[in-house]
């Protein structure tokens, strides 16, 4: 039986095309990505899936979760409940 693909999700419009290299980034935006970052991974949302939505790639995600000192999931599906 196929497995059905993971939806994509388009980046959210505060975020979509701010993706830029070097330091000159708007603190508050960075500040505003973190928050939402953090939050969402927090409600159970992947890191894949929010990298998407922030229009970022998922070791920025990853670096923001270390930086705040979130605790990772374990990756994968979670084990079936009896």
């Amino acid at each position: 039986m196929p497995r059905t693909p993971k939806p994509t999700w388009a980046p959210l419009p505060e975020f979509a095309g701010t993706s830029t290299t070097g330091s000159a980034r708007d603190r508050a935006l960075q500040d505003r990505l973190e928050a939402y970052v953090v939050k969402a991974y927090r409600q159970g949302m992947s890191i894949r899936d929010i990298a998407q939505l922030v229009d970022r790639a998922p070791t920025t995600v990853h670096g923001v979760l270390k930086a705040h000192q979130v605790p990772r999931r374990i990756q994968g599906r979670p084990p079936a409940q009896p």
